[in-house]
């Protein structure tokens, strides 16, 4: 006699339980399509089954809201007496028992600091902003400044070359008669006799004192370089 269709799926559930281990419950339920969707999708990311995939998503989530409750918030959720509405996060009027613990606040503190520090921060930046801002502000008025006295000198500079250059087409410059100009006279210091000296010492001498005779304020040296001789020789024609 054969199966009937009862049996068959009965046989077929014990099959498929036993592949897990006999360790399998079975879940009978209908869900959206973008639920059915995104386990399709799920199961091809990571190369598993749709089962495999769904039972990894459960895991997954069950462990990061473990790792978030206390040792008493564990067993409370592990026997199903745990809700996220009673966690303090979740706007609960009464947070757990041991949920304030003093790693938590330690925590909190540790943050309010860094908030605090990072405030600090940002106000000392704003700080050298402005501080930038006004130190670039006087030296764009400085370089502007710099700007028009240097078209002011190049200005007056133009002004004075004009006015040179009206001058000098007004009144050249003539070159000096040359008649008019005065040949300076010999000194009696540089003086030279143009005469030709006496060869004979006797004349010579006679030169001498009659030179020294009409030019009694010459001096020894003055007649020496008048006749190009030396002095010792003048004062001997002066004894003699």
């Amino acid at each position: 006699m054969g199966m009937t269709n009862a049996e068959r799926q009965r046989r077929y559930r014990e099959r498929h339980l036993k592949d897990v281990d006999a360790q399998g419950e079975r879940i009978a339920l209908v869900v959206t399509v973008p639920a059915k969707a995104a386990l399709t999708r799920l199961a091809s990311w990571h190369g598993t089954t749709q089962r495999q995939a769904l039972e990894r998503a459960l895991i997954e989530s069950q462990a990061r809201i473990i790792n978030t409750l206390t040792g008493e918030q564990q067993n409370a959720f592990h026997d199903g007496k745990l809700t996220a509405s009673a966690l303090p996060s979740n706007g609960h009027p009464e947070p757990l028992q041991g949920n304030d613990t003093p790693a938590h606040d330690a925590k909190i503190k540790r943050l309010r600091s860094t908030v605090s520090g990072l405030l600090q921060t940002e106000e000392a930046l704003h700080k050298e902003i402005r501080e930038l801002r006004a130190h670039l502000k006087n030296r764009d008025a400085q370089i502007e400044h710099q700007k028009t006295m240097r078209a002011v000198v190049e200005r007056e500079r133009d002004m004075a070359k004009a006015e040179v250059s009206r001058l000098k087409s007004a009144a050249p410059v003539t070159a000096p008669d040359a008649d008019k100009v005065a040949s300076p006279l010999p000194s009696n210091e540089t003086a030279k006799r143009t005469e030709p000296l006496p060869s004979n010492k006797a004349e010579r001498d006679q030169a001498i004192r009659e030179a020294k005779a009409a030019h009694p304020e010459k001096s020894n040296y003055q007649l020496a370089r008048e006749f190009d001789t030396s002095e010792p020789t003048v004062r001997r024609a002066l004894k003699g």
